[in-house]
């Protein structure tokens, strides 16, 4: 069989990170506030209790993710332009990466 056919084996805690990723996805809302040069950016649950941040540029789609609200953990400053996390699956401008 070749490597793009193999079915990936996820970890337990590999399978937690992604569940609790598609969870934020799912259920929380994405809130923007417009700023003069960039738009600030959060996640909100129900409660109204706030969960990852980031920034979006003016004129651009993409969101920058600071912080993630999957994990909760503060993302490597060479990832946060892509808007993926570091630590977990979470992606702020698609799907879960899993």
């Amino acid at each position: 069989m070749n490597k793009l056919n193999e079915k990936i084996e996820y970890t337990h805690e590999e399978k937690l990170m992604i569940k609790q990723a598609k969870y934020v996805k799912n259920h929380y809302s994405l809130e923007i506030t417009p700023g003069m040069t960039t738009n600030s950016v959060k996640w909100v649950s129900e409660g109204n209790k706030h969960y990852g941040y980031g920034f979006q540029p003016k004129g651009k789609e993409k969101i920058y993710l600071v912080k993630c609200p999957a994990c909760n953990r503060e993302n490597y400053a060479a990832n946060v332009q892509s808007g993926i996390c570091t630590w977990c699956p979470f992606d702020a401008n698609g799907d879960i990466n899993a």
